[in-house]
């Protein structure tokens, strides 16, 4: 396996009013009802397997530009099926990708475990448990595609999902480049699957999907190479790591503190589907001294969850874009830029949270990419196709900066669409438009949040 992914996998009732209505507390109004395959462990791992070709290829070291010599197994899609598959072989359907979730044996069961094998994902993955309701969630939108309101009965993946259920599948994760983790995993699982991940070599992407749920992370924060979150879930993880709100203590402040927004620096060479803020675009977007603003505000929270020893956050900004988050430590010129080396497959070198510290205060980098317009269908899953084209790309061995682009336009693709996962050529093309990932690159900048005490 190249890719594994651990969360939940949950069948979505989502209602959306009809054209010319909207939602309305105490009553209903005319619309569509559906019932979709959903679940934010799920969505990536679709994702991930339409972006995928073949079985894995050849292990690569860490940092190395995807092949596109066709040779060596599957791949990416854009990659002509060079991949850094550990330990060789790995197996099957998934193009790599390997779902591991609990199901039970219910209808909604039955549907879920269908369409998973009709996207090649192995059965191995899915446990199904007598007697379990499986997952569900109930979402309604409003006339502008947000969520509305939201009801999730995710009690099996606590219950069931259990740090020995994880221990069955050990193998599996010891063949993976890159292991992903929703936060719909109990705190015991999530420092199993964490453990198991880093034990191995893999590396570890966290996925929040809500910010009750986002807090779960805090205590492998030291085991997580990425973590997704959006503004209000790295607030929470950094309160939750300084409950006072100290973690505010020591930030220089302000987007004018050394914004070196180097244009086109990127160096070319909930329960259910997550709809919170995922660089998805729409419209023109706003002005980049927004994306500016919101950074400055958050690079305490950012500060904080980064000396906690997480390597980098992929922070998601909605209309604004995203945003590579790395601590460069004093003395240190790292920030996470390209480059790499050592045994996971992290994207960039060093200067990520969790390294060593040298003296003298250490500097926020924050690597921007705006999003792309988008025609706004529905935002339902443009969180997930965001995490599952950034890890799909790094799992090839592609550099952050790439692989973030690749990440924003899965995310716009989704947007563009009506369901949680767009379908396989769509996602196909936006993910693999080499002339949008150069464009991408090119409207990166970098900007610098000076800390005012070392870390």
């Amino acid at each position: 396996m190249s890719l594994v992914v651990i969360g939940g996998a949950v069948l979505d009732v989502q209602a959306h009013p009809a054209p010319g209505c909207d939602v309305r507390r105490g009553g209903s109004v005319p619309g569509e009802v559906r019932q979709v395959p959903g679940g934010v462990g799920r969505n990536i791992a679709e994702a991930a397997s339409h972006l995928w070709e073949g079985g894995p290829g050849r292990r690569r070291s860490s940092g190395a530009e995807a092949s596109t010599s066709g040779g060596g197994g599957g791949g990416p899609a854009w990659s002509g099926g060079g991949a850094p598959a550990r330990g060789g072989g790995g197996g099957g359907g998934g193009g790599g990708v390997l779902l591991i979730t609990v199901l039970g044996t219910d209808a909604a069961g039955d549907a879920l475990a269908a369409h998973c094998a009709s996207l090649g994902l192995p059965a191995s993955g899915l446990a199904r448990v007598p007697g379990a309701a499986t997952p569900s969630v109930s979402i309604v939108f409003d006339a502008a595609g947000e969520v509305a309101a939201s009801v999730a009965d995710a009690a099996a993946l606590e219950a069931h999902l259990t740090p020995a259920a994880l221990r069955a599948h050990a193998a599996s994760v010891a063949r993976a480049a890159m292991v992903v983790i929703d936060g719909n995993l109990s705190e015991a699982a999530a420092a199993e699957a964490a453990r198991m991940a880093s034990e191995a070599g893999a590396a570890v992407l966290f996925e929040p999907i809500s910010v009750p749920k986002s807090v779960r992370c805090v205590p492998v924060l030291a085991s997580i190479d990425y973590i997704t979150p959006n503004a209000e879930e790295l607030r929470a993880i950094a309160s939750a790591l300084q409950p006072t709100g100290g973690f505010g203590a020591g930030f220089g402040g302000g987007a004018a503190a050394s914004p070196e927004a180097r244009s086109g620096s990127g160096r070319v060479g909930g329960v259910g589907s997550s709809s919170r803020s995922s660089g998805g675009g729409g419209g023109g977007g706003p002005a980049p001294d927004a994306a500016a603003r919101r950074l400055s505000e958050l690079a305490p929270a950012a500060a904080a969850v980064l000396a906690a020893g997480t390597g980098c956050i992929v922070l998601t900004m909605g209309e604004l874009g995203a945003a590579l988050l790395t601590l460069e430590r004093g003395g240190s010129g790292g920030g996470g830029g390209d480059g790499g080396g050592g045994s996971r497959v992290t994207g960039g070198g060093g200067g990520g949270g969790g390294g060593g510290a040298g003296a003298g205060p250490a500097v926020l980098v924050a690597r921007h990419m705006p999003a792309a317009p988008a025609r706004v269908v529905s935002v339902s899953g443009a969180g997930d196709c965001l995490a599952a084209g950034f890890a799909s790309a790094l799992a090839a061995g592609e550099t952050r900066e790439r692989a973030l682009a690749r990440g924003l336009l899965a995310a716009r693709a989704a947007v563009e669409c009506a369901g949680n996962v767009p379908p396989r050529g769509a996602l196909r093309g936006a993910a693999g438009d080499e002339a949008a990932v150069a464009g991408a690159l090119g409207a990166l900048r970098v900007l610098r949040f000076p800390l005012r005490a070392a870390l």
